[in-house]
C-alpha cells in the first residue's frame, strides 16, 4: 500500500439540489470518463489491487463515507463500500492500514467502532466480495473488539 496524490473529483458548478451523488475523476491534472462515487476525496491509496479512494457525500441532512476500489489501468470501478445510517452524519476519521488488502476505518462520534475492510483478489459476489467488509464494536465490559452486525 502507497498513500498517493495523483487524484481529484472535479466538482460541481450549480444548486445543491442538482448535486449528483458521483463525481468524474481527474488523472494527473485530466478529466477522465470514469465517475466516482462521492464528491470529496478524502484519502487515496495505491495497492498490488488496484486505487483505494476514500471520497465522501456531503448533504444537507447527512453525510456518507464511501470507499471505491479502481482498477489499475482507472478503466472501471471493480467495488464500493458506502457507510451512512438516514439522517446521521458520516465523516472520516481515521484510516489504518494493518497491510497491503486490510485496512479499517474510524469515523467521527463513532469511537466504538471499526470498519473492516478487505481486499481480494479472487471474489465471488455476494459471499466473498472483492471488497469485503465487517464491522466491529469495542466491548466496554472485556476491553475487546467483537464483530458487530451493524
Amino acid at each position: 500500500m502507497q498513500t498517493i496524490e495523483r487524484f481529484a473529483l472535479q466538482p460541481h458548478h450549480g444548486s445543491p439540489q442538482t448535486d449528483p451523488a458521483d463525481a468524474l475523476l481527474i488523472v494527473d491534472g485530466q478529466v477522465s470518463a470514469l465517475r466516482i462515487p462521492g464528491r470529496l476525496l478524502r484519502r487515496q491509496y495505491q495497492t498490488a489491487l488496484g486505487y483505494v479512494l476514500i471520497t465522501e457525500l456531503d448533504y444537507w441532512v447527512e453525510e456518507a463515507v464511501l470507499v471505491v476500489l479502481v482498477s489499475l489501468d482507472l478503466q472501471r470501478v471493480l467495488a464500493h463500500r458506502t457507510l451512512t445510517r438516514w439522517y446521521s452524519s458520516y465523516y472520516l476519521e481515521e484510516v489504518a492500514w494493518q497491510d497491503d488488502r486490510h485496512f479499517y476505518l474510524t469515523i467521527e462520534g463513532l469511537e466504538h467502532y471499526r470498519f473492516y475492510f478487505t481486499l481480494r483478489l479472487r471474489h465471488w459476489p455476494l459471499v466473498s466480495p472483492r471488497l469485503g467488509m465487517r464491522c466491529r464494536r469495542l466491548d466496554r465490559k472485556s476491553g475487546k473488539w467483537t464483530f458487530d452486525p451493524w
